[in-house]
Formats: C-alpha cells, structure tokens, sequence
C-alpha cells in the first residue's frame, strides 16, 4: 500500500521541496499557500485561524482533512502527517491529529523541553552547554544587568523585546512572558538531522539583522549560509547538537539558534524541533 504525506506547517514549501525532491507527492496545510508550494503539491488548504495547532476548530481545516483521509481510502493509500513549526505552544495538539492518522513529529515531551527556559538551561549545563541565564522573576536580575523579555513557545524573533519600564508592567505578571540575559554577538543558526541518539550537520546560518521594523530588532528577516572557517567553532557545533539530540531526544529536521560573543564563547538561545 502507497503512502501519501499531509504537511502541516506555519510554512510548508520548505518541506513539500524536499518532499517532491525525494520523489514523493503531498498535500499542505500552511498559512501562505503561496505560489511555490501550490506547484510543490498535489493539494493544499491555506488556514487563517490565529493558532495552527487548532486548526481542526476550523470547519475549512476540517472540511480539507476529512477529504483527504476519503480520497487516501479510495486510492487505496495510507495518509501520514509530517508535523512542522506552529505547534510549540501547543504542542499536545498534535497527539489529537494523531487520532485519525499516523504522524512523523518530535514527541510532545521533546517539544516541551525544547521550549522550557529554566528546565533546558539546567539540562544543557550538565553538558558545560552555554545557555543564558533566564527566570520567570524579573527580579532575579541585578538592576544594572540588561535583559530580554521573551514569549514562551513563540517564533520568529517578533515578540523579543529587550527590558523597558513599559512593558515590563504589562509582563512582571504574565506566565506566557520569561526573561533572560542579554548576549551580545553574531546571531547563527544551525540545521541538522536527527535520530535522537546522533545528528548529522546539514549547515549553519548567519542571521541578517533586521531593518524593517525599528520596534522589533530581533524579528527574523532571513538568514546567509557561512562556513565556519574555525575548526574549534565547528567542532564545538557538533559537539552541541550531538549532545542536544541525546538529552532531549530529538528527531528528524531540527534546527538551533546560537550567538557567538565578541569573546568567542558559543550561548544557545533557542531550540527548534520540528
């Protein structure tokens, strides 16, 4: 019996590329469904609700997969989902989408790691991992020290915001809200395979700064692929996503955000398991 894929994805062209060029055909469930991966696909639903993770709420959404699961049992096929960013404030959304068919993810527990501050910090100094400092309590910072204020679970740089009175007010209290210190230096990432026991090095990023939007200057606006001429950087790279995949056992597609100082010193900031 043949297997069909259902990307699901706050952007699924990425995944349908790599999925048509490994000869396979898929459907898309994205926010864009933009011209690219309407050709990289067999069928695609754009969702316009506010979270991706709910987007079986959606009568469309729904609508969309219950044909797909008709025309996969028609066709004589199986239909597995492969699970992509939009999930990681949500992330036991996806044992619901498990319910009518098999799916290709990072587990739940993986994901909640990944996107939990104060228990990855604890984990990774086990490994001598930099990570930076961050608390739930504003007031666990020195009141010279600058810091960030960071959204639990959220994406694309938009909701960083380093300290100021105002919004500090409207944060202090609010559990979605965490902080943490401020280094200072080249922003990279890095993407790779995993198999929750190794990682394979696919290519590490240098982040463009933005320039956009004045309010947001950590807002992701892009990336350029660098080699890292320093065998130590590139050594200690792999070092850090080998001991990444095996503490919090990660699978598949994944990619890590670091920063490297003015003194050369390597900081994980984020962790994005896909």
């Amino acid at each position: 019996m043949s297997v069909e894929y259902l990307i699901i994805s706050e952007s699924g062209r990425a995944l349908a590329a790599s999925a048509k060029n490994a000869g396979y055909e898929v459907s898309v469930i994205d926010r864009y469904a933009d011209r690219d991966t309407v050709a990289l696909s067999r069928s695609i639903h754009r969702y316009e609700g506010l979270h991706l993770a709910d987007f079986l709420n959606d009568i469309e959404s729904y609508s969309y997969l219950q044909k797909l699961i008709k025309y996969s049992v028609k066709s004589g096929s199986n239909i597995t989902a492969i699970i992509g960013s939009g999930f990681e404030k949500r992330p036991e959304q996806i044992e619901i989408i498990r319910k009518y068919m098999p799916i290709i993810s990072n587990s739940v527990k993986t994901i909640n790691l990944a996107k939990d501050p104060m228990k990855l910090g604890k984990l990774l100094a086990k490994k001598s991992i930099n990570y930076p400092f961050s608390t739930i309590n504003k007031n666990d910072f020195c009141s010279e020290k600058e810091f960030l204020i960071k959204e639990l679970g959220a994406m694309g740089g938009g909701h960083v915001s380093v300290n100021s009175n105002s919004l500090l007010r409207k944060t202090l209290f609010d559990k979605k809200y965490y902080y943490q210190e401020y280094i200072k230096g080249t922003v990279c990432s890095v993407v790779f395979l995993a198999n929750q026991k190794t990682a394979q090095l696919i290519g590490i990023n240098e982040l463009i700064k933005p320039t956009q939007f004045l309010t947001k200057p950590f807002l992701y606006e892009g990336a350029v692929t660098v080699n890292l001429q320093d065998k130590k950087f590139s050594d200690e790279i792999y070092r850090i996503i080998t001991e990444v995949t095996k503490l919090s056992k990660l699978s598949g597609l994944c990619g890590i955000d670091f920063i490297i100082n003015k003194s050369g010193i390597i900081y994980i900031i984020d962790i994005n398991p896909r």
